[in-house]
């Protein structure tokens, strides 16, 4: 996902529309911007009076802090042919650690952990 545009050039565009300077394509043209980001910040600056971008909710925040990824590394050692959904039982089971499925397959490949799958 790109950054998000400036503030700055956001108010100029909103001053632009609002001074009546042309139509929306003609300043979305003329600042480089895209038609329906223009809709959406006079939509916003309606709804709120602000303009500024929105924040992720959770980007860069890990589930597992250190204590969880320790956890799903002893459950590695003791169950290496346990599946995925098996490691979120045992999350749930001994740490009281609610995860999903995903969250502990990014945390085995960022650990570097693989697992050894018996065929039974």
């Amino acid at each position: 996902m790109p950054a998000p545009l400036s503030p700055d050039l956001r108010a100029r565009v909103v001053a632009a529309w609002e001074a009546g300077e042309g139509t929306q394509p003609e300043i979305a043209k003329r600042f480089q911007v895209g038609e329906a980001s223009i809709r959406r910040w006079l939509a916003k600056k309606r709804a709120t009076g602000a303009l500024t971008a929105k924040v992720p909710d959770r980007i860069g925040t890990r589930l597992l802090d250190a204590a969880g990824e320790a956890l799903l590394r002893s459950l590695v050692v003791e169950h290496p042919d346990a599946t995925e959904e098996e490691l979120v039982d045992h999350l749930a089971e001994r740490g009281g650690i609610t995860v999903s499925r995903s969250t502990v397959n990014r945390c085995l490949r960022r650990l570097k952990l693989s697992r050894k799958k018996r065929h039974s």
